[in-house]
């Protein structure tokens, strides 16, 4: 009920601002005396990744083809493993079985098949031929990173991708560098299984869930803490939160329920956002680009990112510190992108006072702006308005690599504010959201065939409403007026436990199951089940079964909080929401012919229950006793239209997803991804308040599109110079529903586009890179100026991106 919300009244409070004094004064002192850092479970200092070499360690690997051997190194050694396929083709490994440092027990490894070994600083293995030329080693490296990358987001410790148990894509720095990345959005974009949910200004979905099933990540930590401030709950403004492109090292993308691993919110999947490791000798970037639009009514955008990174006391004190800054000129389109202004600045201090355990501290603020004036991206007639996101946080944390495993700990500090300010109006809303996170994770080897992981987690949230319609606020329960900023907590905390049992060396099955509970929903149980058979050197096998679930958001849950509806109604929070869950089944099969050709498929099926939607604008029936406007429409507290939060009882959405990629020769590459995606909801026979929700029935929860293409043909034209062009083809959308579009039809959807780009990076030298391309080369489309009224969302058409990079 409200009152396990822990709602409470306060008006000014000392306590309060002496808190945020202190918070502020700490941030100040961090960023420029100690230059404070962010753990993530799979972050490492330099030295400590150097330990993870010297230090001796139990390996179980018999005699076999060789990638299916390193394979097996790279997970015992916690080690990631860089190479080229065609390297191990037709090799096979000797045994190793006993401790060893990783280096002795590598060599043992490849005796015999004339392969070299090198340890860069960060802890990557890479492994050559003998005669290969310098050329080639690049071209190794190249490779690698479609073909050999490691996750560590799926299970918990490095694995490869094609290992781990879940389906995983891995994106690179170096893909990264070669494109516009003005936010997450244009980095999984083109990534099989996952697309966007209203455009480029929308909600990342992956598996036709909605954004909030999306669970962002960097280094392991949470994004999602600020979702309780954005009005659709989705995570277009987690988007922006990302860290430079220099600072990034690699992006996971697991699609599927994690929630067995990582709990709310990751019930369609997990983006993980790695960073650079510390260096042991100091490295840095700055990166410039900008984005001319080649209509004039859409906005043009530019944006400018460092990064440091290196020793302090060397072997002992590491320093990391990154930033960006972002702007984006409005549009002269109603419903377009508003003027924007993205800031971002984070430190980190590394400690590693032995060779087993890294110490780290973190510092980090950032800032979104938005404007919109009228005629500009809103109508002539609405009022002028500025949206004002900022977020600082603060961590502490420490790796620990003890004779039985490896263990993470951390905990953060986080608050985030948005402040909505409207010309002319004195309603102010300026929700607040403030989080203490405390994580532990303790990973290792049990026998000779199982990997162990154990852990836990403690969060409480406050929301603080902030002058949320001040003096129109219901009373509270025991009939006191509800004056003064209204404040909403809750607690949760989780255990889970997880092993990949290696029943025999080509056949893995990952077991776990992670316990929730939260002090306003009580508990919940995700499991799963996930089997990995790899019965050839060039064919994988894997698939399971896994459970997701999101938790109401307060803003979702609490009574007395309401959220502005753009037809004029207020949402109010219901007590009487369910959790959201979903059961997804997939099986996947993977082919690598070891030589240029890799691919992969994947079928999916959910069964997704309780989704969590909103009535909007639309007309409800007032219960008895409670008042309504001449319309005959049930009016709130506030005097406006009511508007409510319920559970939508069901959906199924199944899909496909393939991927490819064929090295046609040492220059030319065609790679591609497809996704289609089919679903629809069972609403018969319900009713909310006079508003029938059949009419929904076998229409999609989410409005995304049935099919979506991507293929790209890369050419290295020259040594230094790599061209490339892409088609990129989203369908119709699938039957969407316009829950609370006043008298707008529910099912709405978007038409289909065809879109082409091109684009060159040119490596000048050693240390400056140019990149060019021309997006939308056709200035194809759907938006309709006359149709303002209908569900369509803005696209920029042609537009022509230049960017430079220098490193050191």
């Amino acid at each position: 009920m409200v009152s396990q919300a822990h709602i409470r009244t306060s008006g000014f409070n000392n306590t309060t601002r002496l808190k945020k004094l202190a918070a502020k004064l700490f941030m100040t002192t961090a960023l420029v005396g100690t230059s404070m850092v962010v753990l993530s479970p799979v972050s490492a200092v330099a030295q400590g990744a150097a330990s993870q070499v010297s230090a001796e360690k139990q390996f179980n690997i018999q005699a076999q083809p060789l990638a299916n051997a390193l394979n097996s190194f790279g997970r015992q050694a916690g080690l990631q493993i860089s190479l080229a396929s065609a390297v191990t083709q037709g090799l096979s490994s000797q045994s190793v079985n006993g401790s060893f440092t990783p280096s002795v027990a590598l060599s043992r490894l490849l005796k015999g098949t004339n392969l070299s070994f090198d340890i860069s600083p960060e802890g990557t293995v890479f492994i050559t031929g003998e005669q290969q030329s310098t050329a080639v080693g690049e071209a190794v490296a190249s490779d690698a990173i479609t073909l050999d990358m490691i996750t560590v987001t799926a299970g918990g410790f490095a694995q490869s991708v094609v290992e781990a148990p879940a389906s995983v894509t891995v994106i690179p720095r170096e893909e990264l560098e070669k494109k516009p990345y003005r936010s997450l959005i244009d980095a999984v974009r083109h990534v099989e299984g996952v697309t966007m949910i209203g455009g480029d200004n929308g909600d990342i979905s992956i598996r036709g869930m909605p954004g909030s099933g999306t669970l962002i990540l960097v280094d392991g930590r949470r994004q999602n803490s600020t979702r309780e401030l954005n009005p659709k709950s989705g995570n277009s403004v987690e988007d922006n939160w990302m860290p430079p492109i220099g600072a990034v090292e690699r992006i996971e993308v697991v699609r599927g329920p994690m929630s067995s691993r990582y709990g709310s919110d990751a019930m369609g999947g997990v983006i993980n956002i790695i960073t650079r490791k510390v260096a042991d000798k100091w490295t840095g970037s700055l990166g410039a680009d900008m984005t001319v639009q080649g209509n004039s009514h859409s906005g043009n955008s530019q944006q400018g990112d460092f990064y440091l990174n290196g020793p302090l006391i060397a072997d002992t004190l590491g320093l990391q510190v990154w930033g960006y800054k972002k702007l984006r000129d409005e549009d002269e389109i109603i419903g377009g992108f508003n003027k924007e202004d993205n800031l971002n600045g984070t430190a980190r201090l590394w400690f590693t006072p032995t060779e087993n355990h890294d110490f780290m501290l973190e510092a980090h603020r950032s800032r979104q702006r938005y404007w919109a004036e009228p005629g500009m991206s809103i109508k002539p007639a609405d009022k002028e308005f500025e949206r004002d996101y900022k977020r600082e946080s603060y961590t502490f944390a420490h790796t620990g690599r003890w004779d039985l495993g490896t263990s993470q700990f951390s905990y953060i500090y986080d608050e985030a504010s948005r402040d909505a300010l409207t010309a002319g109006e004195p309603d102010r809303w300026m929700p607040s959201v403030t989080n203490h996170t405390i994580d532990g994770s303790f990973v290792a080897p049990v026998g000779e065939s199982h990997m162990v992981s154990i852990g836990g987690q403690w969060r409480r949230q406050k929301l603080d409403i902030g002058g949320m319609r001040n003096g129109q606020l219901p009373p509270l329960p025991d009939g006191t007026p509800a004056t003064g900023q209204l404040v909403a907590e809750v607690d949760q905390w989780a255990l889970f436990v997880e092993d990949e049992w290696r029943v025999f060396d080509s056949f893995a099955l990952t077991g776990g199951v992670r316990y929730d509970n939260n002090s306003i929903f009580g508990d919940q149980l995700s499991p799963r089940l996930y089997a990995n058979w790899q019965p050839t050197e060039n064919w994988a096998i894997k698939g399971g079964v896994a459970t997701g679930f999101i938790a109401p958001t307060l803003k979702e849950y609490v009574p007395y909080i309401g959220n502005g509806q753009r037809g004029g109604a207020t949402t109010w929070g219901n007590p009487e929401l369910k959790p959201e869950t979903s059961v997804n089944k997939e099986i996947g099969i993977y082919y690598d012919n070891l030589d240029n050709f890799t691919a992969n498929a994947t079928y999916f099926h959910t069964t997704y229950k309780n989704k969590i939607a909103n009535s909007g604008s639309r007309c409800l029936n007032a219960p008895n006793g409670q008042p309504s406007n001449s319309d005959g429409c049930w009016t709130g507290a506030d005097g406006r239209p009511m508007s409510v939060y319920f559970n939508v009882p069901e959906a199924v959405i199944q899909g496909v997803e393939l991927a490819a990629r064929w090295g046609i020769t040492d220059d030319v590459a065609l790679s591609g991804t497809y996704t289609y995606t089919k679903s629809n909801m069972k609403t018969a026979g319900i009713d909310i308040y006079g508003f029938p929700l059949g009419q929904a029935d076998g229409l999609a929860p989410v409005a995304t599109p049935r099919h979506v293409v991507s293929a790209k043909l890369d050419w290295q034209a020259h040594e230094d110079l790599g061209t490339y062009v892409r088609v990129n083809y989203r369908s119709k959308d699938n039957q969407g529903v316009n829950w609370g579009g006043g008298s707008k039809p529910m099912n709405e959807s978007a038409g289909d586009l065809l879109t082409f780009d091109a684009g060159l990076s040119w490596q000048v030298n050693e240390h400056f890179t140019v990149n060019a391309a021309v997006y939308n080369i056709t200035n194809k489309t759907n938006y309709n100026p006359d149709r303002t009224n209908s569900y369509q969302y803005i696209e920029d058409g042609r537009r022509f991106w230049l960017g430079a990079r220098t490193s050191f």
